[in-house]
C-alpha cells in the first residue's frame, strides 16, 4: 500500500507519460492507476533535474513525493528500496 515515509511523502511507482524539461515536471502513469503530475521543486539539486532528462516516455520509475493536490504533486526524491 502507499506508506509514508516522513509525513506526507508517498512512495509511489508506474512509468513516464511526457516530459516537460521546460516546466521540470513529468506525467507518471501510476502501476496503482491514475495519472499525476509532477514537479521538480526550485530547489532541487542539478543532480535532480539530469535524471530528468535522462529518462525517456515509457520508463519505469519509483519517486518519493509530496501531494499539491489530486492530480499535482513535488518531487521528494527518485527512486527507494524496499528495506
Amino acid at each position: 500500500g502507499e506508506t509514508g515515509t516522513e509525513s506526507g511523502v508517498y512512495r509511489l511507482e508506474g512509468t513516464i507519460g511526457q516530459i516537460d524539461l521546460q516546466r521540470s515536471m513529468f506525467t507518471l502513469d501510476m502501476t496503482q492507476g491514475g495519472t499525476l503530475a509532477v514537479f521538480l521543486p526550485g530547489t532541487a539539486p542539478a543532480s535532480d533535474r539530469d535524471r530528468l532528462r535522462e529518462y525517456r516516455v515509457g520508463d519505469y520509475v519509483r519517486v518519493e513525493v509530496r501531494p499539491i493536490d489530486q492530480e499535482q504533486a513535488e518531487l521528494v526524491r527518485w527512486g527507494w528500496s524496499d528495506r
